[in-house]
């Protein structure tokens, strides 16, 4: 189990993902506009603020608005746009550091449909699968794992580096490579890197040491 000081949620709905924080984490969520579930008692001490993500981080680098330690976990899961979830991920690496994780959801979608850029389902997943390749592509220094968990996989990202500017600077280009890509579509149930099994996946975690440091014995 993860116990970082600091807990950032992009894309809070109905702040299920959010309310899983422990007390003795601060937990920030952004969303624009939660579902009214959200406004629920969290158990960590939880700041939501309503503004799409790119306008929280503008006031973030203007000091408008302060985290309160680095990011220790982040979990990405905003306007499922792959250029939105690369500005998003770019921006949170900055508020990260070497023992950061961060979390994309929708990485495994199941069907054609629902990995559409327009939205054509009520379960959509957008193309928030682009990430992959482009993370493999242009920073492969970081360490991904894709787990097929119900109903549209997670990716774990370790390795950060607030320095890095390498997807900033290459922005457009990263968008114009895979902005075209058509998704496998994977079986979730057969795909991804580790089986969804918890045991698999803390021993992913276990070796990295970033991960270990942020682990609490429960």
């Amino acid at each position: 189990m993860l116990a970082p000081d600091c807990y950032l949620e992009i894309g809070v709905f109905k702040g299920e993902t959010l309310r899983l924080a422990r007390p003795g984490t601060i937990a920030v969520g952004v969303d624009p506009a939660p579902l009214p579930q959200a406004e629920r008692v969290y158990e960590a001490d939880t700041t939501l603020h309503r503004l799409t993500s790119d306008r929280y981080f503008a006031h973030l680098a203007a000091g408008d608005l302060a985290l309160p330690a680095p990011v220790g976990l982040a979990f990405i899961d905003g306007l499922h746009l792959y250029e939105q979830v690369l500005r998003d991920f770019i921006n949170v690496e900055r508020y990260c550091d070497r023992d950061s994780v961060v979390v994309l959801h929708d990485t495994l979608p199941v069907a054609p449909q629902a990995a559409s850029r327009p939205r054509q389902t009520s379960y959509w997943c957008g193309d928030v699968w682009k990430m992959l390749p482009c993370l493999r592509r242009f920073r492969p220094d970081l360490s991904l794992l894709t787990i097929p968990c119900h109903p549209s996989g997670l990716t774990i990202v370790t390795g950060l580096d607030p320095r890095s500017a390498v997807l900033a600077d290459l922005f457009d280009a990263a968008v114009d490579t895979f902005m075209d890509a058509v998704p496998a579509l994977p079986d979730p149930a057969a795909n991804g890197d580790v089986a969804n099994d918890p045991a698999l996946i803390r021993a992913w975690l276990a070796a990295s040491p970033a991960a270990a440091r942020m682990t609490s014995a429960g």
